[in-house]
C-alpha cells in the first residue's frame, strides 16, 4: 500500500527544484517580518532589501525561503539563505505583500527565477 501525501494549500510549497541559493545579508524594516516568498533587490550596498516593485531590466533578485522577522524599533542586517535561481510557486510569491503580475514574472525569469503556475489537483 502507497504513502498518502497530502498538501496544505492555504500555504502552498514554494519551491520546485533546479534551485540555487545563496548566504545573504537581507535588511529587514523595523518591527516588521519579511515572509517566505517575498521577493528582494539587491541594494547598492550588496544587501538584499524587500523588493517594492520590479520592472524590465532589474537585476539582482532573489527570493525569502524562510520568514525572518526584526522586533527591533530599527531596521537589521540578516544572514540568511535565499534563493537566486530555480522553478518556484508562482503563487507563493509577492513583491511588497502583493502578487506577482504577469510582468514581474517576465522580470524573474530574466533573472533564472523561474515562477510557474501550481494547481490543486
Amino acid at each position: 500500500m502507497e504513502n498518502i501525501v497530502s498538501t496544505d494549500y492555504k500555504n502552498p510549497p514554494l519551491e520546485i527544484g533546479n534551485n540555487e541559493h545563496e548566504t545573504a545579508t537581507v535588511v529587514v524594516d523595523a518591527n516588521s517580518t519579511l515572509k517566505k516568498g517575498s521577493v528582494v533587490k539587491r541594494a547598492a550596498s550588496g544587501k538584499f532589501e524587500k523588493a517594492t516593485s520590479l520592472s524590465a531590466g532589474d537585476e539582482g533578485l532573489a527570493v525569502i525561503i524562510e520568514d525572518v522577522t526584526n522586533a527591533a524599533s530599527s531596521s537589521v542586517d540578516v544572514n540568511i539563505r535565499v534563493m537566486i535561481s530555480g522553478r518556484v510557486n508562482r503563487l507563493a510569491l509577492t513583491v511588497d505583500d502583493t502578487a506577482l503580475t504577469d510582468a514581474q514574472v517576465d522580470t524573474l525569469r530574466g533573472n533564472s527565477i523561474i515562477a510557474l503556475p501550481v494547481h490543486e489537483v
